[in-house]
């Protein structure tokens, strides 16, 4: 009998267009969990990423997504980052590392969390320009600091729950919105190989 099967947006080659097909579903291991996907929003950098150009994968196939929102074993919803590779997270199941997930709190539905969870914790994209200018004043003002939550940052995870929530509590009471355009994932072919037109597309397994 063979391995189950999920489907995915599974990347065959390096500058290819994701393909809509079975995967083998994740088996979480030692410090490992494994989240049924709810929604994943396709990013810059994603596409960078399966072009080799962005933490290029280390091999392939590979499912792309570098992070979403879902659900664990016990039912908590949790917005997701950096999955174990080859998994990612445009799938019905990504695995991640234990505990290295954000809560989604009650009052945000799933595509907008996961919509609002790359530009919105803390990061800086690059898509914008490569330098992000502060007035002098706003320096002068207030004590400010400036922390990254990505690879390298120094923000921890309480921090970024914090900052997440606070986020999402702006866009339910709408002081801050994203175009956002859900798209089954099983769309992901004619999705990712034409522009977004500045909406955040957001695929739903």
């Amino acid at each position: 009998m063979g391995a189950q099967q999920m489907h995915a947006a599974v990347l065959h080659a390096i500058g290819e267009t994701p393909r809509y097909e079975p995967f083998p579903v994740p088996v979480a291991g030692d410090g490992e969990a494994v989240v049924t996907v709810t929604a994943a929003a396709l990013k810059p950098s994603d596409r960078l990423r399966a072009n080799g150009a962005h933490y290029a994968p280390a091999a392939v196939p590979q499912v792309v997504g570098l992070d979403g929102v879902g659900r664990l074993a016990d039912g908590s919803r949790v917005a997701f980052f950096i999955p174990q590779q080859p998994y990612g997270g445009m799938a019905e199941q990504a695995l991640v590392r234990a505990g290295v997930w954000l809560p989604v709190p009650d009052g945000a539905d799933d595509v907008t969390a996961a919509a609002f969870l790359n530009p919105g914790v803390v990061l800086v994209g690059m898509s914008a320009g490569e330098v992000a200018g502060l007035p002098a004043m706003a320096l002068r003002a207030a004590p400010v600091q400036i922390f990254g939550s990505g690879i390298g940052g120094r923000a921890g995870l309480a921090e970024s729950a914090a900052a997440f929530e606070s986020l999402l509590e702006m866009a339910a009471a709408g002081e801050i919105t994203l175009d956002v355009d859900p798209v089954p994932l099983s769309g992901v072919e004619k999705a990712w190989a034409h522009p977004d037109g500045g909406r955040r597309v957001v695929f739903v397994p």
